[in-house]
């Protein structure tokens, strides 16, 4: 085993590792050996999970829409659409899409540092269960508030919102990110990460446009989809971060609480809790290099993701709203629609962004060593 194989991959490690000259400048690498991923496992995972986390939100708006007209939940497609024209929908809905938004957005800062926590405890496959038990937990209060009277449906339906907050699709690709983190090498981590993203693309046109084809039926499937990929995973995922590794982190972060190298976490309940969920943010502060200046690197990468992320979650409800209130959309061009974005966003993330990496990655590799060559 050669000591590039034996190198600690971290976030300062260069993507095209430290010796150009293993490369010949005229030939490619050697291929290596294919080998089955656990990563593909986590392809229905996402798949699942993309579908059902929307709920809520299209909950939120059937709700709305009954309150307005005194109707039932069991509203068909012509009805909503009849509904929807009307200004208090839209207002109270946006409403309702900025509420649900702030809720995603604070109970994944949270929830991300605790299941952290929890996975460096107890392994990567207890913590997306128990993800998958607050959403079943969640889907059938919502889904209960659908057979109740109104009064009583916003006392079912908030709880359930709120335990579907705390597994929202952020925290499920933290999860499934983070698994992927450990069972892949770092070389093929970007193709990985981008395939299941890809592939949990592909369910998008059904949760956004769900609100269309929701029914009594087609929201129960959500539950019983909840407790298929519950079991897919109990019975057929493996463990990312066994027990041996477990032990092994505890160990080093006593040894570190006994140099008085780690910041304690002793003292009361709720320092405790406080300084788990924030722990995770100690890894944006920037950090001296060798050369003595900061690496600003994860903290603009951070800023990155938030704007993204911010515009990704706000976009799309935002013109959901706008053709079906304003320009009177109906479901089968909204879906026409939805379709082909979704299609476009999962054929670039499954079949162009993980050949182009490693085509670049081979290319930036020989740019390496003639630089390398002209420097020596």
């Amino acid at each position: 085993m050669t000591s590039s194989e034996n190198q600690v991959h971290s976030e300062d490690s260069p993507l095209l590792g430290n010796s150009p000259r293993d490369c010949q400048l005229n030939e490619d690498p050697p291929k290596e050996e294919v080998r089955f991923s656990p990563a593909t496992l986590l392809i229905p995972i996402a798949l699942a999970t993309r579908v059902g986390t929307q709920l809520p939100t299209t909950m939120a708006l059937l709700w709305i829409l009954s309150v307005r007209s005194s109707a039932s939940f069991g509203m068909r497609p012509k009805a909503i659409r009849l509904l929807c024209e009307t200004p208090e929908v839209e207002r109270y809905f946006a409403i309702a899409i900025a509420a649900l938004s702030v809720m995603d957005g604070i109970s994944t800062l949270v929830n991300c540092g605790v299941l952290s926590y929890f996975a460096s405890r107890y392994g990567k496959k207890s913590t997306i269960l128990l993800e998958l038990a607050a959403g079943v937990m969640g889907c059938s209060l919502i889904i209960g508030s659908q057979l109740t009277p109104n009064w009583l449906a916003a006392w079912l339906l908030f709880p359930g919102v709120w335990l579907q907050a705390l597994s929202n699709l952020l925290v499920y690709g933290y999860l499934i990110n983070m698994y992927i983190v450990d069972v892949s090498t770092a070389e093929n981590r970007t193709a990985a990460l981008s395939m299941t993203t890809g592939w949990a693309t592909l369910c998008a046109f059904y949760s956004m446009a769900a609100f269309f084809l929701c029914s009594d039926r087609s929201a129960q499937d959500r539950v019983y989809l909840f407790v298929a990929t519950f079991a897919y995973v109990a019975f057929v995922l493996p463990e990312a971060f066994p027990r041996r590794k477990r032990d092994e982190l505890r160990r080093l972060e006593r040894e570190q609480r006994d140099n008085g190298s780690a910041t304690t976490t002793r003292g009361s309940g709720s320092t405790s809790v406080f300084l788990v969920v924030l722990e995770p943010l100690k890894s944006l502060v920037p950090r001296r290099k060798s050369d003595g200046t900061r690496n600003w690197r994860l903290l603009w990468c951070a800023v990155h993701t938030l704007v993204v992320t911010t515009a990704n979650i706000y976009v799309v409800p935002a013109w959901f709203v706008i053709v079906t209130t304003k320009y009177h959309f109906t479901p089968e061009q909204t879906g026409l629609f939805l379709t082909i974005v979704n299609v476009s966003a999962v054929f670039t993330l499954t079949v162009i962004v993980p050949p182009l990496f490693q085509f670049l990655r081979l290319f930036y590799e020989r740019q390496l060593l003639r630089h390398q060559q002209t420097k020596d």
